[in-house]
């Protein structure tokens, strides 16, 4: 870039006619326009052969070298005509130069030098990149020169200005051959000029600087007398000051290069010290132990050095076991087995390699290479390949490689007769075809057939061999096909095994199975076999007549459409569930459904379910009982069960009317006298206050009397089922209200015990009070002939494991009679053949069943009854309790 300044600079002299631009500073030697010009061409050639833009680089340098061949021919009187010279005529005609359009002889001289350098670079090659270096050092040294004997006195020289390049070129000249020289990475023209070795080469870099810098000093000395800026005294003190400093920088340069090199060259040493070398005398005494060697073998270098290698590592020879005890001499390689400073054997490679170094005793390089690790590791593939042979041997399998070229089928040792045939028999393609069954034949040689036609890269196998003895066996197998390049099999190597046994138990298997479809086919149930994706798999003929649908019209659909929407989304759910937690309640019991048939109908169903699993796939099983005649049947038992439950509660409520009419009677009375009271105070003008107070306590009484009625009315009405969350004390307590209206003047007394832990039961309220009705009666008429201080009940109740809660009634009655206890819980038979029907406790258990629950009665061992039954606790408590 400086020197395309330059000549841009110079050849603007010539434009705005400046003779400091045309000459810088040296009067009767301006650079010639032409000159600019192609060193111009040159700056930019060097450019782009910097930027490897080779071929431009070629096509700019070759401008100059045409105006370099012209300028030598014309001076040389071989060509007559004059060059053009476009340029500046009259300032040229000033000068008074002969040729004044042309470059000087220097210039031309520097043009050649520099084309051919730039022309040669791209070439890449090592001698011819040493050329072009060489080219270029030339260059820069005639530019040199001439900026030396311009600076000088030339015209003393008698020098000619046609022979003189001008200062500007010598400039322009000097900074693209330095720009041609400086970025390579080795100059090669110095070692053209010098040999010696590698250690040599920063020294051969270093001589141009060493013969450009010291002239600097001197061409800035004689700028300056010439310019009058120092006396010559003065300016031979700079030149002085001036190349003591050049030398001390290059004296410096070439020390830090000498200490960077023996740098590298220690870490050199230390990076192959890490490897496993040791430097052995003839004889084998230890020289140079590495610190490769000493993490090997353990022994540090004080204790190798000065002994014989072999008999310090106990060496043997790894195929012999004899010790080995010298060295061969030269390049050699052998396995040895030696023994670490600890007792543990290590395998290496030795390799060896004669060492004769000048002036030195000969000594062998030993270089080494652990293998312990691959000769375990071969020792592991033999034991594992003996114990495949041993298992291919216990499972009766058979390897075979079958050559495609040569037609020779190889089997290996023990093969041929575990496969049930002669050893040789099968020795290729022909004898095989003899020993196979002939239906078999055909299909195996199609299935190899498909299988190098689609360039498979293993095929198949099933054949049987002909009968000996009349006993025939069954062959299976699978072999990998290698192809060559062209896409030709060549080999094929496989497995087989005999699967006679196999295929018995398979014929026998497949015979089972149909006899099983057989059975299912008539099972009264309808059954259904779905996938983990819930699709449809077996359906079989009373599905179809249940559901109305043909097998082949479900097969492979999804189970939802045999259910409602609602239906079908739950059952995909449990499905879901179990596919992903490995668990449901469903396995094992049986669960209540629905159906949907084709032609739209609902019926209700019970499912039993099973799961299996085959091969990694699940396999769930459901059996469908349809159960809508059962459940119009349980229907009307349901209703004649609460008709006669119903019944049962009017014969309750009829022995308690007296006792009823009495307990109303006291609260109406009492209402009675209140309002003649608050009449008669009226009619006198009392007080207004005790009149109101009157009239509230009266209406207190007719609160009383209405709740009495309103729980008759409750317990002895006809309803449906209505099961929800209820209070468990309240509800009991209510009931004991609304029995022990009428029996007070029993003096009985009731303790109760209610479990914190279960404050609700899931149940209907009415039935359940009907059973605590019966209960409580029942223990209240036990009572009847125990003396009054001793009469009492107890109820307690407390939740069980079972996410349920046990209400537990006692009495200190004479207990249950033994011939009544036998049968206590069926319909007539009571203890109160004149006032009891003996239908109570009946109901009291069906209705305790039908909640889920048990209802169980016993004596008590110091007397009396205790009657236990359960009630189911809310969802919400059972989550809690989880």
């Amino acid at each position: 870039m400086l020197a395309l300044l330059l000549a841009v600079a110079s050849f603007g002299g010539w434009v705005i006619d400046n003779e400091p631009l045309k000459t810088f500073g040296i009067p009767g030697f301006p650079i010639r326009p032409w000159a600019s010009v192609g060193y111009a061409f040159l700056a930019v050639a060097t450019i782009a052969s910097l930027l490897e833009k080779r071929r431009l680089a070629v096509m700019l340098a070759a401008f100059p070298c045409l105006i370099a061949t012209w300028t030598m021919l014309r001076y040389m009187g071989v060509i007559q005509i004059e060059f053009p010279h476009p340029f500046f005529p009259d300032q040229l005609a000033r000068t008074g130069l002969p040729n004044p359009g042309l470059p000087s002889i220097g210039a031309a001289l520097s043009f050649l030098l520099l084309s051919l350098s730039i022309m040669l670079a791209p070439r890449r090659l090592r001698r011819v990149d040493d050329i072009s270096i060489l080219l270029a050092g030339t260059a820069l040294l005639v530019a040199v020169t001439g900026s030396v004997i311009i600076l000088f006195a030339p015209l003393q020289a008698g020098a000619s200005p046609e022979f003189l390049s001008s200062l500007p070129a010598s400039l322009i000249g000097m900074a693209i051959a330095l720009a041609a020289i400086l970025p390579r990475s080795t100059l090669g023209w110095a070692a053209l000029l010098s040999g010696g070795g590698d250690e040599w080469g920063s020294f051969r870099r270093a001589i141009p600087a060493i013969l450009i810098l010291p002239i600097v000093p001197s061409l800035a000395a004689a700028w300056i007398v010439r310019h009058r800026l120092l006396p010559e005294a003065g300016a031979d003190i700079a030149v002085v000051a001036g190349n003591i400093l050049i030398v001390g920088g290059l004296i410096a340069w070439a020390t830090s290069r000498v200490l960077q090199q023996q740098s590298e060259l220690s870490y050199l040493a230390r990076a192959l010290d890490t490897s496993n070398v040791a430097l052995v005398t003839p004889n084998g005494v230890i020289a140079h132990w590495s610190v490769g060697c000493e993490r090997l073998y353990g022994y540090s270098r004080q204790e190798a050095v000065g002994r014989r290698k072999y008999e310090l590592l106990q060496s043997r020879c790894s195929d012999f076991g004899a010790p080995f005890l010298s060295l061969m001499g030269a390049d050699y390689e052998q396995d040895l087995v030696e023994v670490r400073r600890d007792g543990a054997k290590v395998c290496v490679i030795e390799q060896q390699q004669p060492a004769d170094m000048a002036d030195r005793e000969p000594m062998i390089i030993l270089t080494l290479l652990d293998i312990t690790e691959r000769i375990d590791a071969e020792a592991a593939l033999r034991s594992s390949e003996q114990r495949l042979a041993l298992a291919m041997a216990a499972h009766e399998v058979g390897v075979f490689e079958w050559d495609v070229t040569t037609g020779v089928i190889d089997w290996s040792p023990g093969a041929e007769q575990r496969l049930g045939f002669e050893s040789g028999t099968m020795r290729d393609l022909e004898s095989w075809r003899a020993l196979i069954e002939p239906e078999d034949e055909q299909r195996v040689l199609d299935s190899m057939t498909h299988a190098i036609a689609s360039r498979a890269e293993k095929f198949s196998f099933r054949y049987r061999l002909r009968p000996v003895d009349g006993f025939s066996r069954s062959i299976e197998g699978s072999s990998k096909c290698i192809y060559d390049d062209a896409g030709n099999l060549i080999r094929t190597v496989g497995v087989c095994l005999e699967t006679t046994e196999r295929e018995a138990r398979e014929t026998a298997l497949r015979a089972r199975e149909a006899q099983l479809r057989s059975i299912l086919e008539t099972v009264p149930e309808a059954m259904v076999v779905i996938d983990e994706h819930g699709d449809i798999q077996s359906f079989s003929s009373a599905a179809e007549r249940m559901w109305g649908y043909r097998a082949d019209e479900v097969l492979g659909r999804n189970f939802r459409m045999l259910a409602t929407e609602e239906e079908g989304q739950r059952y995909a759910t449990a499905l879901s569930n179990y596919i992903d937690t490995g668990q449901t309640t469903a396995i094992g019991r049986t669960v209540p459904g629905t159906g949907l048939t084709a032609d739209g109908r609902v019926f209700p169903a019970e499912i039993q379910v099973g799961v299996s699993r085959s091969g990694g796939e699940l396999r769930v099983t459901m059996f469908f009982t349809d159960i809508s005649e059962r459940l119009v049947t349980e229907e009307r038992m349901s209703d004649l069960n609460n008709e006669l439950a119903h019944m049962s509660r009017q014969g309750a409520m009829s022995e308690l009317a007296a006792d009823l009419a009495h307990e109303l009677n006291q609260p109406l009375a009492a209402v009675s006298n209140l309002i003649a009271t608050a009449r008669m105070m009226t009619e006198r003008g009392d007080d207004p206050a005790g009149i109101i107070d009157l009239l509230k306590m009266g209406g207190e009484q007719t609160l009383r009397a209405g709740e009495i009625i309103r729980r008759l009315r409750a317990f002895m009405a006809k309803r449906d089922v209505d099961m929800r969350a209820e209070p468990l004390a309240d509800l009991i307590r209510d009931t004991v209200d609304l029995v022990m209206v009428g029996t007070r003047p029993f003096d009985i007394r009731l303790d109760f015990d209610f479990d914190p832990a279960a404050p609700r039961v899931f149940a209907d309220r009415v039935q359940v009070q009907q059973v605590l009705v019966n209960l409580l009666r029942n223990a209240i008429d036990a009572l009847r002939d125990q003396p009054r201080a001793k009469r009492f009940i107890s109820i307690v109740s407390r939740r069980v494991d079972d996410g349920m809660v046990e209400i537990e009634m006692s009495d200190n009655g004479p207990g249950i009679p033994k011939e009544i206890l036998d049968n206590l819980y069926e319909r007539f038979s009571t203890t109160k053949p004149d006032s009891g029907m003996g239908i109570g406790l009946s109901i009291s258990r069906r209705i305790i069943e039908a909640h889920g629950g048990t209802l169980a009665g016993k004596n008590r061992p110091g007397g009396g009854a205790t009657f236990r039954f359960t009630l189911p606790i809310p969802e919400e408590l059972s989550g809690e309790e989880g």
